[in-house]
């Protein structure tokens, strides 16, 4: 049995960032779970400065501590509002076991149910790059360059990414490591354009002029 409490802002009444009260709120929270028998789950929004960190805090790092396991729900979407049906679930704690690889989940009717990404990762591998190589040549014939400067605005893995149909892809980091097997692979490369003094660089599809693709 889980017994999940929604959220700590309505069940705490003391001051989050007191350390004391904190752990005395733990603790009744231990109470419960010994005498039902059961595990406890509490909900709890982070801070500004949790979601910049991306570590879902909030308040004392009693909060973090005090626990025997936390777990971060993360927006796949990098935007200040999330967008989109798909999330990562990631334990940042786990006292009891490893710490796992993140899960990606998908809402859909009205709950959040696993993606399996691993059932078959060859097929979803050439499925991912088909999507990729199409979404570029869309980009391309719109007259978009694709830098391979991933602080450039016109990042092509951002931009790739921020495509409408760039939602299949679970997180900016999936596009990236696609682009990257695609350079191995010879089926795109990157392409060097302008003046000596302040050359650009940018994805380009196909294999490098020279160089035949890698063989299927």
């Amino acid at each position: 049995m889980i017994i999940v409490l929604a959220s700590s802002a309505d069940m705490f009444a003391g001051n989050e960032i007191d350390r004391a009260q904190v752990r005395q709120f733990i603790a009744l929270l231990t109470s419960i779970a010994m005498t039902a028998n059961s595990a406890v789950v509490l909900i709890s929004h982070p801070s500004l400065t949790g979601l910049q960190t991306r570590t879902g805090l909030s308040g004392s790092t009693a909060w973090h501590n005090s626990t025997r396991a936390r777990m971060v729900l993360e927006s796949v979407e990098k935007r200040d509002e999330p967008t989109g049906d798909m999330r990562t679930l990631e334990f940042a704690k786990n006292n009891y076991g490893p710490v796992s690889a993140k899960i990606a989940v998908r809402w859909q009717n009205g709950v959040f149910v696993p993606v399996d990404v691993s059932a078959n990762r060859a097929e979803r591998a050439q499925v991912m790059e088909d999507l990729y190589i199409e979404i570029a040549g869309i980009l391309i014939n719109q007259g978009e360059n694709l830098s391979a400067n991933k602080t450039a605005a016109n990042y092509a893995a951002a931009m790739i990414y921020d495509h409408p149909k760039g939602k299949e892809f679970i997180g900016k980091q999936e596009v990236e490591a696609v682009q990257q097997r695609l350079l191995a692979a010879n089926k795109i490369h990157i392409k060097t354009d302008g003046p000596a003094s302040k050359p650009q660089r940018r994805i380009a599809l196909g294999p490098k002029q020279g160089e035949p693709e890698e063989p299927l």
